[in-house]
């Protein structure tokens, strides 16, 4: 697969299985452009078309990763972001309901230096806690995530 993309600059690209259909699903998130693109995986390494969504992504955009819970709710988007305030960094939640991205909320959690993030069930109770990783200070955070 090739395609070429305008506004990649701090572009993160994000992959998960998200519609239970063979084939992992990418998600490019484009600061820049105020956007993600969904691309749906085949299970054969090509994807379906491209879905765009506008979105609000706050920038300087560190990292990003799926934060998928069990049930029928949709996956959503967690970003890191460089808050710009001393010695911290923030997490919020982009709702992806379907084909349209909610509005961001509000930010949830200082997360002081994290540069990395992930989401994984890690207790067992069928929702993502989001691993957080600051590389400098040789810290791992988890945070648990509310349903």
């Amino acid at each position: 697969m090739h395609a070429e993309l305008d506004g990649v600059t701090g572009a993160r690209v994000v992959c998960a299985e998200l519609d239970g259909l063979p084939g992992l699903d990418l998600a490019v998130v484009l600061p820049a452009g105020q956007q993600v693109i969904l691309l749906s995986g085949r299970g054969d390494g090509s994807f379906e078309e491209p879905l765009t969504l506008d979105a609000q992504i706050p920038e300087p955009l560190l990292d990003a990763t799926w934060c998928t819970g069990s049930g029928e709710a949709p996956a959503d988007l967690v970003l890191l972001f460089d808050a710009e305030v001393a010695d911290e960094n923030r997490a919020a939640r982009l709702l992806v309901h379907g084909v349209d991205a909610g509005l961001l909320e509000e930010p949830a959690v200082g997360v002081r230096r994290a540069t990395r993030i992930a989401a994984a069930d890690l207790t067992g109770d069928a929702l993502p806690d989001l691993v957080l990783v600051d590389p400098e200070a040789g810290t791992v955070q988890m945070l648990r995530t509310a349903p």
